[in-house]
């Protein structure tokens, strides 16, 4: 038989230089262009006001035609488009026809899912991206990514073609620069290389084909993502179902979309990074499905299991040989002559069947049945029941009779009438189901009921969904097709597809002449066959067929021999024009925006022909005609692609009525964007070689991307003859897919696990390793359906900057913590694995194999990607399995050596706690669970943290599963943050842990670049149940159960850090300014802060402590913080959230200070709104409070804080075991504070405390309690003095009986007061110090907020906030000046000690991550932020940088609240100091500084000796000094005195308020006392609370009057060290 012939069409003459393309200018915009000054490229180019409206439409007019044949029809005068900024990170891009209607995929197959953030077009907020046209002449536009200019899509130069059916259009990719090597994935379906080769061809055309490389196969997926060199990452969807080819040029530098209908509806997602490309991406399309757990166990199946008994077979064998078994799988045996719907009572009688699959639930196993969508034509009626009834009700695809037929029944049809199309497919001749019909779900639904109540299925499995044919397009005359059953012997009988079939004729025509155009000429696959690997052909040579395959091709050779029409059906007319491309002269005679429907004249024959089967096969090739019609007037030529999609949703729905309690579970081999949340994927019928096991890596990695997350191939291959090697090496392989199921063809041997001895053992080992890990792939299915995270990743998700990681495809990541490096060529034993930067352990041993340094580390990296190839063993046994450092896994807690059979041994069991710790010894993970029903109303989601000594659990209401089979177009898509969320008063699910392995622990430096020796790095450390303390809450309140249990661990040593001490000069302050700047501030702040704006503060509350070994946590019920849900937070906050710190690739683990990238300006780390594990807090239902926190661990906070002296700021903070110097300085501390004691005793005055003693002398306080543990050494960080007010909004402790309950209820305590702040002038300094500060920032900054949008979600809430910020800064700027930042950090040893201090206050923001309560870390938080706010606003921007216009994102959102929020604390702290002073003078009247014996009150019955500076007192003194000797100095504060040490008590006989501050850092600048000398005075003078939380002046204020303070300056010009 001969080949057709090619058509020629006769082309325009044009230049050889003149692009193929037509192009088109700017008509018109509404809103008008706003034109840019030119740059790059672009001559013209004019900005798009995306972030002013909603919408922007322009008109585009032709002003070059393209140089096609007249085939191609016209092209089209005007177009529309439509760009629409829908979120920060998504841009959407629409262009049509101005007159023509044409194909759009509709709303109801592929719902747009709106972002959970849409963009707010208010003042302040940004977009991610900018577009901008570069020439209003010609067709191009740039898409740019803001800051970086990185170019996202960029059609510049490269026109645009618009016809009916075909469209044209490129964008200009990085590759091909400089030889750089473009990086692109996705474009699917096909078998190959994850990153796309240059010059390749990515057709999309559904169609049923064993996965051979460069063919289209099942599933069309038009999503691409590229990372560019900078390692950002962005990605791009044409959301078209028309077939299409996507080119890659040969040099990778353009990607060229030709597609043969539609319009462009075009979606770009910014990242940047490839993760939240694909969170985007989902997003758009609907988030994967959440799986039941069964489905991640083991799958067994086999089209071959042709009877009952032998099914029944299988699963004992499984059995016997102590294998896993969680589903069995029965393909087309079961059905008589292979009808859907239907059993084959001879083989597979209905009630044994039922029977069998009862036993098997009993035995905690499932089953899962296929179901084609193929219906058996059965013209005689009565007969079977899905035919009948779908021919009644016209729900079956048809087709358009062009001449007068006879069908089989006698039925005479006549020319342009609609008949059901007829293909053929198992059964013989069958109709399919059109989706399009409104009532086939209800007939879908009815049949697969009455299927379920015969049989109690626990899943369906979609095959030949296409849909598959085994003729070519229609069939319906009896002469073209036989009308049987397909029989084993059909498999023989015809010629295998290959060159000698080719060469007789198959119907296929080659790329007609006129469409290989010069630009593409490389693209053509056919071109390249030539030059295919070795092992690509060997695997598939024409010999390696399937059976589908032959039948094929039989069909055809029947059809050629017997149907007189067959050369009509398969002739070419190339001269062919679309009826659809009318004229532009049609627009006058139409009424206004009427547009004529696109209608195809031959769809059979496009004008382009796509690269379809890669040898240009007709449209029907084995599938349905492209002219088929669906109910509506849609024609199979548009919707071919959805066909696959939509039987999906149809049968998700039906699962979904049958059974609304349980998770549907359904595998699907044709898919569509957003398929992934109805259905699963398996990557289709593979082959039994090497090629194929490699190809199935990228294969998953691809539907991750295209989110379908639930992925996996056929072990062993599908078809061909599996050798017990490569069974060996791929079942080892399959245990890391997601999903996992071994499955092969009737024509090839039996290969389940149990074929073989060597097979049965390593399968054995490495499915009891997969089923030990299912809580961890549970919580990662969980993770990908809430927010669209990949299950498995490739390498490069962990460094994308690394060129050697995105090449990589022989390996990948489970989640990404879990390193799979399989063997993929037979007679290996070893693997030359590629590992990213980390420490990796290997996970059969725990050993820690291998450490990659980061580019950091090693100098001679930076300019190389950090990752590294090492040769690791693979014996036949084993392939390499790593765990990366810095990761937690929860594992089944089931005892080593015990048969798991089934996922419910597993979901049963407690769990077991895998640690693997990071180089700082730290780690973070995760664990989700759940009653595995749809709603999961008992979701937990348990995070776990760990640093040295300490893991942390905390507990979280995971909100219920979103059903997608709803889609009103008001739903948004679930996000992060919603696992975050309390959900209502009930129970949580409990935890239950087992043990916790722990890796890592103690070990050294250890040899980079290398594989290990076990013995040089095998420190695993196994800590039994008995260690671990675990509380499981049964009820907690609303309020309360975002944690339900917290406790600690402790595995290694704990370690102490001493901490230098450091001095900043130069302030002034004005003591009595303050109270009165206060009395006007104070109620404004009050109603500032109870402003929504004001009170969500978004943080990261479970951060690890990167400094020391935590060992306590405060266990008090008033020590828990409830989070907010995320959705009642304004969505503008995160999408404009900026970050000052730049978190590290993997934004999980804690890095040193050497690795945070925090700017030089910032004085602490702040958490801004875009962290991933931050969690919104409302301030004003978490007010600071006692909590009972105390003890040790308390302690060591406040030692780190205040004692400084080994504080290593430059570098990660380590305990120094044999630091002399810190030894040394703490005995003199502990010397000195020995001295200050017994001078106190004798003095009324109070020096700075020294926390070094603090514990002992808590312990000294006999307090009136029970529990002297529980509540002793404890007190906020800050601690505010308004705590000690307990007004009523303060709850009750929850000891009934002990003092502090009384405390609280009973109002105010002067005696608590007095003992915790009033005897401490330090801490009465810091407060009015504090508190100076922050009032300057906010008057430094009233330029800045007048013009700062305050932003609520809500424009007059909007506009109140506005107005009371600047009623506030007004206040503010009207009082006196109470500081004076001008005048400190002067001269260069004054910079380097800002620098310095700057350090150390960053250190002491990270030390609130190791507070042990939640409330008191939150407040930490919150108040270290606002002053480190305060401190960046006044030390590191002058009044130019604080211009709202140059830089209208200066600070972060949290950065605004923490300040005004840290205010208002110490406004109330001020406030209550008046309050408390009048309650003392009502009490005690006035008083001076030497009365005796005043009467104590209960508090002061058993005083704590006051710590005092030695000063020379008379005996007189000491005789009048009383038990309550911290009361004479306390007194003078309060009641505005202060009489100094030399000074006559009676100097002042009008008590002349004294309270005002002297320039005590201008003092020690005229003495030119240097830095180092000012430390050790102040040592010697017993100042070791020389750095507080802020500590700007570290020496104590003097009190002076005004005549005083002139005097003294008068007398001593130079300063005096005497007298501070």
């Amino acid at each position: 038989m001969s080949k057709q012939p090619v058509p020629t069409v006769t082309k325009t003459a044009a230049k050889a230089t003149e692009p193929f393309t037509a192009d088109y200018k700017v008509l018109s915009t509404d809103p008008p262009l706003e034109k840019q000054l030119p740059r790059g490229n672009a001559t013209d180019p004019a900005s798009l006001p995306l972030e002013k409206l909603e919408n922007l439409h322009l008109q585009l007019g032709l002003v070059r035609n393209a140089r096609l044949g007249p085939a191609f029809g016209p092209d089209p005068k005007q177009l529309t488009m439509k760009i629409h900024a829908q979120s920060s990170s998504r841009l959407n891009i629409e262009i049509e026809n101005a007159y023509h209607q044409a194909w759009k995929v509709p709303q109801s197959v592929v719902p747009r899912h709106p972002p959970r953030v849409p963009f707010a077009r208010q003042p302040g907020h940004t977009l991610d991206y900018e577009v901008v046209w570069n020439n209003s002449e010609s067709f191009a536009f740039t898409v740019l990514r803001k800051g970086t200019g990185e170019k996202l899509f960029d059609t510049s130069s490269l026109g645009l073609t618009m016809k009916d059916q075909y469209i044209e259009f490129s964008t200009h990719l990085a590759g091909g620069i400089a030889g750089r090597v473009v990086s692109l994935y996705g474009l699917g379906e096909n078998v190959g290389p994850l990153r796309r080769e240059p010059g390749t061809t990515a057709t999309l055309w559904a169609r049923d084909c064993p996965c051979k490389p460069e063919k289209n196969l099942y599933g069309c997926h038009p999503f691409y993502m590229e990372i560019l060199p900078s390692g950002s990452a962005h990605g791009v969807l044409l959301l078209s179902s028309n077939g299409m080819d996507v080119i890659l040029s040969p040099q990778g530098d353009r990607l060229t979309y030709k597609v043969i209908g539609g319009i462009i509806e075009l979606y770009i997602f910014t990242g940047p990074t490839p993760q939240q490309v694909i969170q985007q991406y989902t997003e758009l399309i609907g988030r994967p499905c959440m799986v039941p757990y069964y489905a991640q166990g083991f799958h067994i199946c086999r089209w071959g299991y042709d009877t009952l008994e032998k099914v029944k077979d299988v699963v004992s064998k499984f059995k016997d040989h102590s294998l896993p078994l969680e589903v069995m799988w029965i393909d087309i045996d079961y059905m008589k002559d292979y009808k859907c719907f239907t059993f084959d009572e001879e083989r597979f009688p209905t009630k044994k069947l039922a029977e069998y699959v009862d036993e098997l639930h009993s035995q905690d196993q499932h089953i899962v049945m296929i179901l084609d969508p193929g219906i058996k034509v059965q013209y005689q009626t009565g007969l079977y029941e899905p035919y009948d009834e779908g021919v009644a009700k016209n729900l079956f695809i048809k087709r358009r009779v062009t001449k007068f037929e006879e069908a089989g029944d006698g039925t005479k049809y006549h020319a342009g009438q609609l008949v059901d199309f007829v293909g053929k497919v198992w059964p013989g001749k069958t109709t399919f189901p059109d989706w399009f019909h409104p009532e086939t779900q209800a007939y879908w639904t009815k049949h697969i009921t009455q299927f379920y109540q015969k049989i109690r299925l626990d899943g369906i499995w979609i095959d030949m969904n296409e849909a598959a044919s085994f003729h070519d397009g229609d069939c319906s005359h009896i002469e073209s097709s036989e009308d049987r059953p397909v029989r084993l012997s059909d498999f023989a009988s015809a010629e295998p597809e290959g060159s000698d079939a080719e060469e007789e004729g198959t119907g296929r025509v080659l790329q007609p002449q006129h469409q290989q155009q010069p630009q593409h000429v490389d693209s053509n696959p056919r071109k390249r066959k030539q030059s295919q690997t070795s092992d690509t052909e060997a695997d598939h040579s024409p010999e390696s067929v399937q059976p589908k395959e032959v039948i094929a091709e039989h069909e055809h050779d029947y059809e050629r021999k017997h149907d007189p029409g067959f050369p009509e059906k398969h002739g070419y007319n190339a001269n062919l024009q679309s009826v659809g491309n009318n004229t532009d002269a049609d627009k006058d005679e139409l009424p206004s925006g009427t547009k004529l429907p696109v209608v195809y004249a031959r769809p059979k024959m496009p004008p382009y022909r796509i690269n379809n089967n890669n040898e240009y096969a007709d449209l029907e090739y084995r599938t349905i005609s492209p002219d088929a019609l669906h109910h509506g007037d849609v024609i199979e030529y548009d919707v071919h692609n959805l066909y696959g999609h939509m039987e999906a949703i149809a049968t998700y729905n039906a699962i979904r009525s049958i059974s609304p309690e349980k998770k549907p579970f359904i595998l699907s081999r044709s898919t569509f964007p957003g398929s992934g949340q109805y259905a699963c994927k398996w990557n289709g019928d593979n082959w039994s070689t090497e090629y194929d096991m490699k190809a199935s890596i990228p294969g998953l990695l691809n539907f991750q991307f295209f989110g379908i997350s639930m992925i996996g191939a056929d072990i062993g291959g599908f078809g061909g003859s599996a050798t017990e090697e490569l069974l060996i090496r791929w079942h080892q392989l399959g245990a890391f897919y997601p999903f996992m199921r071994n499955h092969n063809c009737i024509t090839n041997p039996p290969q389940e696990p149990y074929v073989h001895k060597g097979l049965i053992e390593v399968s054995r080992t490495y499915l009891d390793m997969r089923y030990r890990l299912l809580p961890y792939w549970y919580t990662l299915f969980f993770r990908s359906h809430q927010d669209g995270r990949m299950v498995c990743s490739p390498l490069w998700v962990l460094d994308p900057t690394d060129q050697d990681l995105l090449s990589n495809d022989e390996q990948f990541l489970v989640g990404e913590s879990v390193l799979v490096s399989p063997v993929l060529k037979l007679e290996q034993d070893s693997v030359n694995a590629r590992f990213p930067t980390g420490r990796w352990y290997d996970m059969h041993s725990g050993v820690l194999e291998v450490y990659v340094q980061s580019k950091g580390e090693n100098p001679k990296q930076a300019q190389q990607g950090a990752s590294k190839v090492l040769a690791v063993d693979a014996p036949l046994n084993k392939i390499p399995i790593h765990l990366r450092g810095g990761n937690i896994l929860p594992r089944a807690g089931i005892e080593k050596g015990t048969f798991i059979r089934t996922t419910s041994q597993v979901r049963k069991a407690p769990i077991q706690i895998l640690v693997a710790l990071d180089e700082t010894d730290c780690a973070v993970g995760e664990y989700y669970h759940d009653d595995d029903s749809f709603a999961a109303a008992d979701g937990t989601l348990v995070k776990f943290q760990a640093r040295p000594g300490f893991l942390g659990m905390s507990s979280f209401s995971a909100k219920n599963l979103a059903d997608t089979a709803v889609f009103s177009g008001k739903e948004r898509a679930s996000n992060v943050a919603d696992v975050m969320v309390p959900s209502g008063n009930r129970d949580l699910r409990p935890t239950f842990v087992e043990s916790i392995m722990v890796w890592g622990v103690g070990i050294g430096q250890v040899e980079s670049n290398k594989v290990l020796k076990a013995e040089a790095a095998s420190s695993s450390c196994q800590v039994e149940p008995l260690q671990v303390r675990i509380s499981i809450v049964k009820h907690v309140a609303a309020s309360e159960e975002s944690v339900q249990h917290r406790r600690e661990l402790s595995a290694v040593p704990n370690e102490e850090f001493v901490v230098q001490s450091v001095q900043v000069e130069n302030s002034v302050c004005d003591y009595d300014a303050v109270e009165i700047i206060n009395q006007e501030m104070r109620k404004q702040l009050q109603s500032l802060v109870q402003q929504k704006y004001f009170k969500f503060y978004k943080l990261n509350l479970y951060g690890t402590c990167p400094f020391w070994t935590e060992n306590h946590l405060c266990m008090n019920k008033d020590c828990g913080v409830a989070v907010v849900d995320e959705s009642t937070i304004p969505q503008e906050w995160t999408s404009t959230a900026l970050g000052a710190i730049s978190s590290p690739t993997n934004g999980k683990n804690f890095q040193p200070f050497k690795s945070c990238q925090l700017k030089d300006q910032d004085f602490c780390q702040v958490d801004d709104e875009a962290i991933s594990e931050g969690v919104y807090v409302d301030l004003i239902e978490n007010p600071e409070r006692f909590t009972g926190y105390s003890g040790p661990s308390a302690a060591k906070v406040w030692d780190a804080i205040y004692d400084e002296n080994c504080f290593n700021i430059a570098q990660k903070m380590q305990l120094a075991s044999d630091c002399e110097q810190c030894s040394l300085d703490r005995q003199a501390d502990e010397e000195l504070l020995a001295g200050k004691l017994k001078a106190a005793a004798m003095t009324g005055i109070s020096l700075a405390r020294n926390p070094i003693a603090d514990a002992e002398l808590e312990q000294r306080k006999p307090l009136d309690r029970q529990d002297e543990e529980e509540f002793g050494y404890e007190t906020p960080v800050f601690q505010p003095v308004y705590v000690c007010a307990a007004l009523e909004k303060m709850t009750k402790l929850t000891n009934s009986s002990s003092t502090w309950t009384r405390i609280y209820s009973q109002g105010p305590n002067l005696d608590c007061f007095v003992s915790r702040v009033g005897a401490h002038p330090d801490r009465l300094e810091n407060i009015y110090f504090d508190y100076a500060i922050l009032v300057r920032a906010v008057t430094k900054l009233s330029g800045y907020l007048k013009n700062y949008e305050f932003c609520t979600g809500n424009p007059e809430e909007d506009a109140g906030v506005k107005s009371m910020v600047d009623r506030l800064i007004d206040t503010s700027s009207k009082s006196p000046a109470i500081f004076d930042e001008k005048a400190m950090f002067v001269g260069p040893e004054a910079q380097a000690l800002k620098l310095e201090f700057r350090d150390h206050f960053r250190n002491i923001t990270k030390i609130m991550d190791c507070v042990g309560c939640e409330k008191c870390r939150l407040w930490g938080k919150v108040q270290t932020s606002g002053l480190g706010t305060a401190l960046k606003i006044l030390f590191s921007y002058n009044d130019e940088h604080l211009n709202p216009i140059k830089n209208p994102n200066l600070l972060q959102r949290t950065e605004i609240v923490a300040l005004f929020n840290t205010l208002n604390r110490f406004s109330e702290s001020v406030d209550s100091i008046t309050k408390f002073r009048e309650m003392y003078m009502q009490q005690h009247g006035p008083r001076n500084t030497h009365v005796e014996n005043p009467v104590p009150s209960e508090r002061q019955q058993h005083p704590v000796a006051p710590e005092s500076a030695p000063t020379a007192v008379d005996d007189k003194a000491q005789s009048s000094a009383s038990v309550s000797s911290i009361m004479p100095f306390f007194t003078s504060v309060l009641e505005g005195h202060v009489i100094l040490p030399d000074q006559d008590p009676t100097s002042n006989p009008q008590n002349e308020p004294l309270l005002s501050s002297y320039s005590i850092g201008q003092h020690l600048l005229k003495a030119k006392v240097l830095i180092q000398d000012t430390r050790e005075w102040m040592k010697k003078k017993g100042f070791v609370l020389s750095n507080t939380i802020l500590g700007m002046s570290r020496m104590p204020l003097t009190f002076f009057s005004n005549d005083q303070r002139q005097a003294h300056k008068k007398n001593h010009p130079e300063g005096n060290k005497k007298d501070f």
